[in-house]
């Protein structure tokens, strides 16, 4: 399976230090006004999601993610379903942002066809 997008979450307090390391190593990366930092390589695109903006007040769960002998923490699928759910709402009042607002949709209704089949 070829990855192309990836979003993580991290301290915004946290987005100069990474910005810093980015230029040090020539990597692309754009600051975005709607609390996220991207990061660009060939056709590679890894988001740094704001915790403190797109996780405030959210009851998470987790799940770890092992990948050989890494560990990730997750988040579970009904925490991640109300991420893109946030998304969704922020986008739909915006209408310069309608392209956004599509791509979210469709992750999140294909979030939660994930979560009506494991019922």
């Amino acid at each position: 399976m070829n990855v192309n997008d990836v979003d993580l979450s991290c301290s915004e307090a946290d987005f100069h230090k990474i910005i810093d390391a980015l230029e040090q190593k020539g990597i692309n990366y754009r600051l975005r006004e709607w609390h996220v930092l991207q990061v660009l390589q060939d056709d590679l695109k890894v988001d740094l999601d704001s915790a403190e903006y797109w996780l405030r007040d959210l009851q998470t769960d987790y799940d770890t993610l092992q990948v050989d002998d890494y560990r990730v923490k997750i988040l579970g699928l009904d925490s991640l379903k109300e991420c893109y759910k946030r998304g969704l709402d922020d986008k739909a009042t915006k209408a310069d942002e309608r392209m956004k607002y599509e791509s979210l949709k469709q992750k999140y209704e294909l979030l939660k066809s994930v979560a009506e089949t494991k019922m």
